[in-house]
């Protein structure tokens, strides 16, 4: 009896041994596992940080290629346009064939030839250097440019302005000078209207000879504004010879204006007066 108790507390014994080994070897197992498990999640997050943190430096490495690359493209650089109108192909100085005297430009008192009265006029050199006394009235501003008289109202499209071109040969007198003539030195690609081109659908109609010998004539055409815009016009055209040279003063305005502009631009063009300088020993300084 002695015996078999201590088999059965024996026995007893070890299946409680062997049970706390097993379950010793368990949690064990699990702790392990459960380590692994949790080193195996903080590598996998810190791999996923160092990728994110990759990402986002090759992020910002691409946003600093790209913001570089951009201020590249993106630079501008200042360019030369051409000057005097549309490419480059208007004048910024029409011919007028204005020569001063001297190097003041300003009209002065002077006295005719053969006469004593004083008159308000610009003293211009001639083709063949014959000295004119140019004088006309108008109600603009006069505006004050090299080789230029003239006088613009600066809100609207009225203008008058002298120029000078050489007599043609045969002709004695602005009387026998034909229409084209007309057409060929004011209406010229040179001339003031011509900057974007010679003008077109031209017509000049002789108005009246003075006994002077000023003659009046009209003349209406189309020229081209800066913007290539077709724009018809209309003007009077005052000339008179003096020595080799036709003296002349062109006034006038836009078709659309001319019919309500058209008693003072009558005016301006009787106003000009074109008489030759008295002689003088005095050797005078030629200015454009």
């Amino acid at each position: 009896m002695k015996v078999n108790g201590w088999c059965n507390r024996l026995g007893l014994f070890l299946f409680l041994a062997t049970l706390t080994l097993a379950s010793s070897w368990s949690r064990s197992t699990f702790l392990s596992s459960r380590i692994r498990s949790i080193r195996t999640s903080v590598a996998l997050k810190e791999e996923s940080n160092g990728i994110e943190l990759i990402s986002r430096r090759r992020d910002i490495v691409g946003l600093i290629v790209t913001s570089i690359v951009s201020k590249t493209l993106v630079t501008s650089f200042p360019v030369n346009a051409f000057d005097g109108g549309v490419g480059g192909l208007g004048k910024v100085k029409p011919k007028t064939g204005v020569v001063f005297r001297d190097s003041d430009t300003s009209p002065r008192l002077v006295t005719a030839a053969g006469g004593s009265d004083e008159i308000l006029a610009y003293e211009l050199v001639g083709p063949d250097g014959t000295i004119a006394l140019v004088n006309f009235e108008a109600p603009w501003p006069l505006l004050q440019s090299p080789g230029q008289i003239e006088a613009r109202d600066l809100q609207q499209p009225e203008s008058a302005f002298v120029q000078v071109v050489d007599l043609p040969k045969g002709a004695t007198s602005a009387e026998s000078l034909a229409a084209s003539f007309y057409g060929e030195a004011v209406l010229g690609s040179e001339g003031k209207f011509g900057a974007y081109g010679a003008p077109f659908d031209v017509k000049i109609k002789k108005l009246k000879t003075n006994a002077d010998g000023t003659t009046i004539s009209l003349a209406s055409f189309t020229t081209l504004t800066p913007s290539m815009r077709e724009s018809p016009r209309k003007v009077y055209i005052t000339s008179k010879a003096i020595g080799g040279g036709v003296f002349m003063l062109v006034t006038g305005t836009t078709s659309n204006r001319f019919k309500s502009q058209d008693e003072i631009l009558q005016n301006v063009a009787s106003s000009f007066k074109v008489i030759e300088a008295p002689k003088s020993k005095l050797r005078a300084s030629q200015k454009e």
